[in-house]
């Protein structure tokens, strides 16, 4: 079975979540995010949500890297992508937006709060 070393995630990237969210849309690249590994589930399991927070979630179209790929420009991109996939990206909204700076990986990062699946469209 698959055994992902790690799931980066990109924010802001629908001028309208931005704005229901409370951030301006970034001008250039989007911030970039990590998620534990933890965080990935089936498209049947059932997640616990944390007690006294805000869950949130949104769909999102996963891209799974097939092999190891570094530096790797975009015109070679799609040469390293295994397939695409459906998934969810739950948050929990409390944790995400504490402090002075929004905590995306501490959010979104809770058991489970990344199922995927359950097919990939490969190329």
């Amino acid at each position: 079975a698959p055994a992902p070393r790690q799931v980066l995630a990109i924010g802001l990237n629908y001028r309208d979540h931005a704005a229901e969210s409370g951030f301006d849309v970034p001008e250039g690249l989007p911030p970039v995010f990590t998620k534990f590994v933890t965080s990935l589930s089936g498209p049947v399991t059932e997640v616990k949500l944390p007690e006294n927070g805000k869950t949130d979630w949104e769909v999102e179209l996963v891209a799974v890297i097939g092999e190891r790929a570094e530096n790797v420009s975009e015109a070679d991109a799609w040469k390293h992508i295994a397939g695409l996939a459906a998934g969810q990206d739950i948050s929990e909204r409390v944790v995400q937006l504490a402090g002075p700076a929004p905590q995306f990986s501490l959010g979104k990062s809770y058991p489970g709060f990344a199922p995927v699946g359950p097919w990939l469209v490969t190329p």
